[in-house]
């Protein structure tokens, strides 16, 4: 086996040098053009670069071309690009129409602070107006109120035999005998 290695070039070459061959045989082989266009005098005044603008139109941008060349080489090592000039065209926008918009004046709800330490613990009437015996903070004092009196921004809008309604804006809270 290994006879054969030295003999022989590596499997991967023998197939692509086979693939070549067979791709080079299909391919169209063209003959020679034999049928070759005389020389003309417009011919040889093209190649001599006196040709008229009718008979090689594009032979003065060819000719610009080559001047271009040889002022600025192809390759040359401090060659940069033409320079450019960039002509920025100022469009103004469009203003945009203004939309009249109804202003809503939105009221902001009140956020009720918490209800206060307020316990009932008892009530009286007296000349047909009611008045409610309550302890207020933690100090245990016991006070007699009437309806309006406000206590940390609660005010105290109704008193029965057996409870008190307090209210901060919108918000009310009752207040049960004994609770």
């Amino acid at each position: 086996m290994s006879n054969l290695r030295q003999r022989f070039p590596p499997l991967g070459t023998v197939v692509a040098l086979i693939t070549a061959i067979f791709a080079a045989m299909q391919m169209p082989v063209t003959p020679f053009p034999t049928d070759v266009a005389p020389r003309t005098p417009e011919a040889d005044d093209v190649l001599q670069g006196n040709a008229t603008e009718e008979v090689a139109p594009t032979l003065h941008v060819i000719q610009d071309l080559d001047d271009t060349l040889w002022i600025r080489p192809l390759f040359a090592e401090g060659r940069r690009p033409p320079a450019i000039k960039v002509v920025e065209q100022v469009v103004e926008p469009e203003p945009e129409p203004e939309i009249a918009l109804p202003l809503i004046e939105v009221p902001l709800a009140a956020v009720a602070p918490p209800p206060p330490a307020v316990r009932m613990v008892g009530s009286m009437s007296m000349n047909g107006a009611l008045r409610a015996l309550v302890v207020v903070g933690g100090n245990n004092a016991e006070v007699w109120v009437e309806t309006g009196q406000v206590f940390e921004g609660w005010m105290l809008t109704k008193i029965s035999q057996a409870a008190i309604e307090l209210t901060y804006d919108t918000t009310k809270i009752t207040i049960q005998l004994f609770d």
